[in-house]
């Protein structure tokens, strides 16, 4: 197996008796694999990976993670809990119309590197989808701590211990064992680091150095998840070199959000968070409160003006449709054009009373009546208007002070 398959996000006090445990269960007198009963991963009666408390879904993910779930032969029960099972009850939570946030319930002291940033990415990318947290059930360490600061916020009692935030790889050399035992093992390689780490030989400075590499670029990938789905900013050599520590030295650094009592207290306090009242938010959150609400006047007025614009569209349509059963297709095709010039009434008005009406003769002789008079007035009216003035035949504009000294000296 190569080295890099045995890396692990363990806490170093616990490696060893995990990998130990699991190695223990998996073996059989007769090396037949077998089957073995595969059970649920929460002990509610659901086989979705989750259940609905209070309207959140909590899932649980305890004992060591690994990329697939392991179950032993002997009991049955999970020896790992894997990436697998967590990614498809995500899944299954967020398509949940019945639960409104999702909770992660962690009594693990972590587990294999390779898979948990690509778990972790798909937690803090579904969160934005639904409000998500992490409950520190007794013991979230290293790849547990991982995958629950890709929530945001992560919730725990006093006395659970939470962190370990490292990368560790195990290297064993049977080399003198196999020399007391007579063994000489052979590794015929093309490139020199193809057979680096096997068991059977001691391990080399130049392959230390190599996986030392590996193991520290892996340690900066989960120290920058951890800053940046919690905002921790204290220095990291306080809570990054893989120490564990109790809930209240981890939330005064940053990876606990929120002392609570227990798991209940958990739910009720992601409830009460996507449930902020305005009060609060705009105490806590002024400038996001004012955001939200530009956003919301913003949307209102467009509403507004998109309702009002369709109202005064049905309103002209009507008006037009009159137009056209009393004076016909004529007057309102010329009236429609006054009305897409964006012209007022009053301006129609005012523009006709400075116009010269055209002669009598220019009626249409079939009408009669005051209405069809005055109609067809206003269609000459707006005749000149729309054409661009007064037309060649009328005669010259005169003021009002000229006309009303004509019309005096005409009766005297």
């Amino acid at each position: 197996m190569p080295m890099t398959e045995s890396l692990w996000a363990l806490p170093p006090e616990q490696a060893e008796s995990v990998l130990s445990a699991i190695a223990r269960e998996l073996r059989r007198p007769d090396g037949d694999a077998g089957s073995a009963a595969i059970p649920s991963i929460v002990t509610e009666e659901t086989d979705k990976g989750y259940a609905v408390i209070n309207g959140v879904a909590v899932i649980p993910v305890s004992g060591p993670i690994a990329r697939q779930t392991t179950y032993s032969f002997w009991s049955g029960r999970a020896l790992t809990i894997g990436h697998d099972a967590i990614s498809a009850a995500i899944d299954a939570a967020l398509v949940d119309t019945s639960a409104k946030a999702i909770l992660f319930s962690f009594n693990s002291p972590g587990g294999v590197v390779h898979g948990t940033k690509e778990l972790a990415d798909k937690i803090s990318a579904a969160a934005t989808k639904k409000p998500m947290a992490a409950y520190a059930d007794g013991l979230m360490a290293s790849a547990a701590m991982w995958l629950g600061a890709a929530t945001g916020r992560v919730y725990a009692p006093a006395t659970a211990s939470v962190g370990s935030i490292g990368v560790v790889m195990v290297h064993t050399d049977y080399s003198r064992i196999n020399e007391r035992f007579g063994v000489s093992v052979t590794y015929i390689t093309g490139g020199k680091f193809k057979s680096a780490g096997n068991p059977d030989q001691p391990l080399s400075d130049e392959a230390r150095d190599l996986f030392q590499k590996q193991v520290s670029g892996i340690h900066e990938i989960f120290k920058a998840d951890v800053v940046r789905g919690l905002g921790v900013t204290a220095p990291s050599d306080q809570w990054a070199e893989g120490q564990t520590m109790l809930a209240g030295e981890a939330q005064r650094l940053g990876l606990v959000t929120t002392i609570v009592q227990d798991i209940e207290s958990a739910i009720n306090a992601l409830n009460q968070e996507i449930t902020m009242d305005y009060a609060t938010l705009a105490a806590q959150h002024p400038d996001l409160l004012a955001e939200i609400e530009n956003k919301a006047k913003a949307q209102a007025l467009a509403e507004h003006q998109a309702q009002a614009g369709q109202a005064v569209s049905t309103e002209r349509d009507a008006a037009l449709a009159m137009v056209r059963a009393v004076a016909g297709d004529d007057a309102a095709d010329r009236i429609k054009t006054l009305m897409d010039s964006g012209i007022t009434a009053e301006q129609v008005k005012i523009m006709a009373s400075v116009m010269a009406v055209p002669p009598a003769s220019a009626a249409p002789s079939q009408k009669s009546g005051t209405n069809e008079k005055i109609l067809a007035a206003l269609q000459q009216a707006s005749a000149g208007v729309v054409e661009g003035g007064i037309p060649p035949s009328a005669e010259p504009k005169r003021s009002k002070l000229v006309a009303d000294a004509e019309r005096r000296a005409a009766t005297a």
